[in-house]
């Protein structure tokens, strides 16, 4: 809906403006400090253990640095005007962010879960968590995102999932966000 609105603006109001979307997945990669994305608590809750077990739901990821490459190759490229970019990487579940966790960052990891949540119980914490609630209607679910078209117009590439998700936990640590 703000897309939308945005181009009806620019459209009605906008004069010599042109605009371009952009639409990032989960974005993850490194923080600068405390106050960080939505997305980013993904990994924090990981890290700190807080999330005890992993139901089956997963995302799209991409990395804050290829999103902020992506807007400068859409910025610096003639007529991008009404194009539309998805910024996304590979698609992940939660049960492999925390592998990739646990692998990369050793024993710093150890309070990563290894424990997966059954659907059935993801479904009843709905009722009373909404955290599960807005989960459960993926539960299962697997969602490419296809960047091709940033890919094909601009030259743009997104660094390896694993890069990101492990960046974005050592920058929490490293700041003191998480503790190990």
């Amino acid at each position: 809906m703000a897309e939308r609105a945005a181009r009806d603006w620019v459209a009605a109001q906008g004069g010599g403006i042109e605009y371009c979307s952009i639409c990032p997945s989960v974005v993850l990669g490194p923080v600068w400090s405390r106050d960080y994305s939505a997305s980013v608590v993904i990994v924090k809750k990981l890290i700190d253990g807080s999330l005890r077990a992993c139901p089956d739901f997963g995302f799209g990821v991409v990395d804050v640095r290829d999103v902020a490459d992506l807007h400068v190759r859409a910025l610096t490229a003639p007529g991008m005007a009404d194009e539309r970019f998805i910024a996304s990487g590979r698609f992940i579940k939660l049960r492999e962010a925390a592998d990739i966790l646990r692998t990369a960052l050793g024993p710093e990891a150890h309070k990563v879960t290894t424990r997966n949540v059954p659907d059935w119980l993801v479904r009843v914490a709905a009722h009373f968590n909404p955290v599960a609630k807005a989960v459960v209607g993926e539960l299962g679910s697997v969602r490419n995102q296809d960047a091709s078209h940033a890919k094909a117009v601009l030259g743009w590439t997104t660094r390896p999932v694993e890069q990101s998700i492990v960046d974005t936990a050592r920058c929490l640590i490293d700041l003191g966000i998480v503790k190990p």
